[in-house]
């Protein structure tokens, strides 16, 4: 039986860093850093939960440090329109409202080449790893997953336009 008092801010805190479900007792293979960017301190994850129903809600990982487990601030934002997600996060981490300047970094981020995905942007590797994460192979996405064409319209096209999160609001 899952105990949670037996585990501190800290425990909890690299849980969800490193995607441990420590009611279940092992390590969910949905995360995947997709970006690390040093210069800027950032990193880019996707980590969809299986138990949220993520239809038209889809969202990536936005933290303020390199290292996931090191961050203080984390944006959850949805794929498909410029908005966030609220959750509560576990330790200390704090929900991460980006200003202007913030807003610029990761509208230049999303476009830059993806070292993970060689041949696709950081957004189009976002969108890979989300669609391998909850089920469909990368082949599926590359090849077939397109605006005008989607065989498997419950995931992500590969071809889905950034928005605009310069319009990020609270």
């Amino acid at each position: 039986m899952f105990d949670k008092n037996l585990y501190d801010d800290y425990d909890l805190e690299l849980c969800e860093a490193f995607a441990v479900d420590i009611e279940e007792g092992e390590v969910l293979t949905e995360f995947s850093t997709v970006a690390r960017d040093y210069g800027l301190n950032v990193s880019l994850v996707i980590n969809p939960d299986k138990s949220r129903n993520l239809k038209n809600a889809e969202y990536f990982k936005l933290y303020n440090n390199s290292r996931p487990d090191n961050a203080s601030k984390i944006a959850r934002i949805k794929f498909r329109s410029p908005e966030y997600v609220i959750h509560h996060n576990n330790g200390s981490k704090n929900n991460w409202f980006l200003n202007t300047a913030e807003k610029n970094m990761l509208m230049q981020l999303l476009r830059q080449p993806c070292k993970k995905h060689n041949g696709f942007s950081i957004w189009q590797g976002l969108i890979l790893d989300f669609n391998w994460e909850t089920g469909l192979d990368y082949e599926g996405t590359k090849g077939n997953n397109q605006s005008g064409n989607m065989p498997y319209p419950e995931y992500l096209p590969i071809d889905l336009k950034i928005p605009d999160y310069l319009e990020l609001s609270e």
